[in-house]
C-alpha cells in the first residue's frame, strides 16, 4: 500500500467516524479547525490547519515581485513558494525545467526562479500535444500515449513515459514540496481533453511518483470552474465540459466523476478562480454582451456555485483543495479601470474600461478570496495568486483593435496598487491562517540525466533564451536519430544573423577533447558562411567551424583539442552570420 493510499484510507476513516470539522459558516477561528483534522496525511498539507499562499506564474513577474516588494519591505512575508509551468508534448517536452523560454506568456526558467525563492513549487503540467493536428482528437496523444493506450505505438508510448519519469525526478530532485497539476484545468474546453485517457494518464503518472520513491511531489486534480456555456466541440464534444449545466441541474457530481481518477491516485483537488461574485454586475467581468443564453460564453451558473460543488466533492472524498490559478481577471490595478473580459462583440472589452476605486477592486474581488478562504479553511489550504500584468505579455496583450484573443486580463500586479499590497501585506501576516516561505535560498542547479561518461545531452544543458516570437536563442526538441531522443535548436534568424546564442554546459568532467554532435541547415544554406564555437569558461577553443550541412536528421561529430579543467563551462555557440542560421545540438562528449 502507498503511502497515498495509506492517506486516503485513514482520511476516509476519520469521515466515517464523524471527526471532519465542519465548515465554519463565518470566520475561521484563529487556529487549526477544531478536532482532528481529517485531512491529516495528505501529501504536502500544511501543518496546523494554515493555508499556503503560492505566487505565479512566470521568472519575470516572479522576479519583479522579488524586486519591487520583497526586497523593498523586509516585513513583507514571504510567499510560501512559487507556480510555474511546463509540457509534455511530441515537439518541446518539459520546456522551461533546463532552457529558459519565452512562448509571449512570459520568460519561464524554473533554475532562475528556484535559485530567487524557496519553499513549495507548483507545477503545471499541459497536456495537449502540439506535434499533431489540434483541430483533431491527435492533440490528445500525449494522454493516450502515457496512458498507454493500444492504439499508440509501444516506441511512442516509452518515449513519453520517460519524459513524465524525468518529470518526477527533476520534481523530487528539488528537495520540495512540489504539487504537480496534473493536466491542469482538466475540464476547461479549451484543452479538449478527453476524460477517459486523461483519467488513465493521471492514474500512470501517480503510479510513477510512487514507485520512484517521490514521496513529496503531490498530484493535483484541477477544474477550470467555468461557468459559461460550452461551444460545441468538434474534437471531443462539448458533454464532457459542461460542468455549469450539471451543478445548474443538480447533478454535480456525475460531472465530477467522470473526471475523477480516484482516491488512491489524487493528492489533492483544485479550482480556478478568476471571476468573484460580483462579475455580472454592470461594467464588472462577466457583463459583456455575448449573445442570447445558451450562446457560447453566456453564464450559465455564478462562478461560486461551480466552486462550493467542487469544495463538497473533496469533503466527501477527504481530500484538501487549492484555489490553484487565482487573478482579478479584467481589473487593472495601477490604472484603476475594469472592463468585461470576453474578446467576442463590439466594442471591444479594452474600450470598455472604465475606472474603479481600489476600495472597489478589494470589496469585489481580494475580500471576497480571502472569505472563501477563511470560511473553507476545513478543506481549502492553499491558494495560488497570478501577480502578472497581462497586457505586456504577447499572449494576453488586449490593447488594439484585433486583440484579445485570449479574453481581457489587465493588469493584476499587487504591487501597482500600494493600498492593495498593504491589505494583502497585513493579511498575509496572520500567522494562526497562512504561511511564509523562507528567507534563505540555496543555489538550484537542475539535474542532468545524461548517460555515460564524459557524456552531456543539450536538452539538460543551458540554452541562452528562447524568443518564440523571434526566431532566437535555443529551444530544445524533439528529434528522433538525436542520442537521447532530443536536440537543442540554436538560431539567429530573427536578427538577421547579428547575434551570438549557445548552449553552455555547466561543470564538466576533466578532459583534453571535446567532441560535438550537431547539424545545420543544407538546402539552400550551401553557401553560408555560418560557423560555431566551442569556448571553456568563456575562452574560444582553436578557431571557428564551419557548420556541417547535412540531410535533416543526420549528424555530424567535430572534434576540438582543449584544456578542460574538472569543473568547467563548456559553451557551444552559432556565431554571428550573413542572414541567420541555426544547429541542430545533440551533445557533446568530453574525452582524453
Amino acid at each position: 500500500m502507498t503511502l497515498r493510499t495509506i492517506a486516503a484510507t485513514a482520511a476516509l476513516g476519520a469521515l466515517a467516524l464523524g471527526l471532519t470539522a465542519a465548515a465554519p459558516a463565518a470566520a475561521a477561528p484563529p487556529g487549526p479547525p477544531p478536532g482532528q483534522d481529517p485531512l491529516a496525511g495528505a501529501v504536502g498539507l500544511p501543518e496546523f490547519g494554515k493555508v499556503d499562499f503560492i505566487l505565479g506564474q512566470d521568472g519575470g513577474t516572479l522576479a519583479d515581485f522579488d524586486d519591487a516588494v520583497l526586497h523593498a519591505d523586509a516585513d513583507h512575508p514571504i510567499p510560501s513558494g512559487v507556480s510555474l509551468f511546463t509540457s509534455i508534448n511530441g515537439v518541446t517536452p518539459l520546456n522551461g525545467l533546463w532552457s529558459p523560454v519565452d512562448y509571449r506568456v512570459g520568460r519561464t526558467d524554473f533554475e532562475e526562479v528556484l535559485s530567487e525563492y524557496g519553499g513549495a513549487l507548483t507545477i503545471g503540467l499541459e497536456l495537449i500535444d502540439y506535434s499533431q493536428d489540434l483541430g483533431t482528437d491527435g492533440r490528445n496523444l500525449g494522454l493516450r500515449a502515457i496512458a498507454g493506450d493500444p492504439s499508440v505505438d509501444a516506441a511512442t508510448v516509452e518515449r513519453y513515459r520517460s519524459w513524465v519519469d524525468e518529470l518526477i525526478r527533476y520534481a523530487d530532485a528539488t528537495g520540495r514540496d512540489v504539487y504537480l497539476k496534473i493536466g491542469y484545468e482538466f475540464d476547461g474546453h479549451w484543452n479538449n481533453y478527453e476524460p477517459e485517457a486523461y483519467r488513465a494518464a493521471f492514474r500512470f503518472i501517480a503510479d510513477r511518483i510512487d514507485a520512484l520513491h517521490a514521496t513529496r511531489v503531490a498530484t493535483v486534480w484541477q477544474s477550470a470552474a467555468w461557468g459559461a456555456a460550452i461551444p460545441e466541440k468538434a474534437v471531443v464534444g462539448a458533454d464532457a465540459y459542461r460542468a455549469a449545466d450539471a451543478v445548474l441541474a443538480g447533478d454535480a457530481d456525475a460531472h465530477w466523476d467522470l473526471w475523477y481518477p480516484g482516491d488512491d491516485v489524487v493528492d489533492w483537488m483544485g479550482i480556478s478562480r478568476f471571476a468573484s461574485e460580483s462579475a455580472d454586475d454592470p461594467g464588472r467581468p462577466w457583463s459583456c454582451d455575448r449573445g442570447e443564453p445558451g450562446d457560447p460564453d453566456t453564464e450559465v451558473v455564478a462562478p461560486r456555485a461551480l466552486q462550493d460543488s467542487l469544495l463538497d466533492y473533496a469533503r466527501a472524498h477527504a481530500k484538501p483543495v487549492m484555489v490553484a490559478e487565482s487573478a482579478p481577471q479584467g481589473y487593472d490595478l495601477g490604472e484603476h479601470t475594469v472592463s468585461c473580459i470576453f474578446a467576442v462583440g463590439a466594442p471591444a472589452p479594452w474600450e470598455q474600461r472604465t475606472d474603479v476605486t481600489t476600495d472597489e477592486i478589494w470589496d469585489e474581488w481580494f475580500a471576497p478570496l480571502f472569505d472563501f478562504v477563511r470560511e473553507n479553511r476545513d478543506v481549502v489550504r492553499s491558494i495560488t495568486y497570478i501577480n502578472t500584468d497581462w497586457d505586456s505579455q504577447g499572449v494576453w496583450s488586449c490593447t488594439g483593435p484585433g486583440a484579445c484573443s485570449a479574453g481581457y486580463w489587465g493588469d493584476t500586479r499587487l504591487q501597482a496598487d500600494p493600498e492593495i499590497l498593504a491589505r494583502v501585506k497585513a493579511e498575509l501576516s496572520d500567522g494562526t491562517v497562512w504561511t511564509t516561505g523562507p528567507d534563505r535560498v540555496r543555489e538550484f542547479a537542475a539535474p542532468d540525466f545524461s548517460a555515460g561518461k564524459g557524456v552531456y545531452e543539450a536538452e539538460y544543458a543551458e540554452a541562452s533564451t528562447w524568443l518564440d516570437c523571434c526566431g532566437l536563442g535555443g529551444l530544445p526538441q524533439t528529434a528522433a536519430t538525436a542520442s537521447n531522443g532530443r536536440e537543442v535548436m540554436v538560431m539567429n534568424f530573427g536578427d538577421g544573423g547579428a547575434g551570438t546564442y549557445g548552449v553552455t554546459f555547466q561543470g564538466v568532467r576533466p578532459g583534453a577533447r571535446i567532441d560535438v554532435r550537431l547539424n545545420s541547415l543544407k538546402d539552400g544554406f550551401e553557401d553560408s558562411d555560418a560557423t560555431f564555437s566551442v569556448l571553456v569558461d568563456g575562452v574560444r577553443v582553436g578557431d571557428p567551424r564551419l557548420v556541417p550541412k547535412l540531410p535533416f536528421g543526420e549528424y555530424a561529430t567535430v572534434s576540438f583539442s582543449a584544456d578542460v579543467p574538472a569543473g568547467a563551462d563548456v559553451t557551444v555557440q552559432l556565431d554571428p552570420n550573413t542572414g541567420g542560421n541555426l544547429i541542430w545540438l545533440d551533445r557533446i562528449v568530453v574525452g582524453r
